[in-house]
């Protein structure tokens, strides 16, 4: 029980955090929404992730690890299909230009979209697990 507290509490804070820096992510409800969403993803984490990734585990291999973030992809997709509030949009970033540095416009499509937000939140949530150890 500790433990699905600690990974819910996890998750969370990477959600507050991810939604305060992207404006991709978006919860139309506010905190409600954020906990239920960690509660889902807290939820999918501890039973449905290892499941998928022992059935996985040789396409796991063969690509030294890079499909765990198609894993994390697709527990993030169940999230926004089973919270209602909770969706991720296409990322669009508007550029930046600041003395002489220009960094140029772009946008993603829907899907890396999604790999980009579950690659911040395996990211954010994997240096507060460090931080809590």
């Amino acid at each position: 029980m500790k433990k699905i507290i600690k990974l819910w509490f996890i998750y969370f804070v990477s959600l507050v955090i991810i939604c305060e820096a992207l404006p991709s992510l978006r919860i139309a409800d506010g905190y409600l929404t954020l906990v239920k969403a960690a509660i889902a993803l807290s939820f999918f984490d501890f039973l449905i992730k290892p499941i998928v990734k022992l059935l996985l585990l040789p396409i796991n291999i063969l690509t030294l690890g890079i499909f765990r973030w198609i894993i994390n992809v697709l527990v993030l997709y169940l999230t926004t299909i089973l919270v209602p509030h909770f969706q991720i949009n296409p990322f669009l970033f508007p550029g930046f230009q600041s003395n002489g540095l220009v960094l140029p416009s772009f946008s993603l499509s829907l899907f890396w979209s999604y790999i980009f937000v579950s690659f911040l939140l395996d990211l954010i949530s994997s240096i507060i697990r460090w931080l809590i150890k």
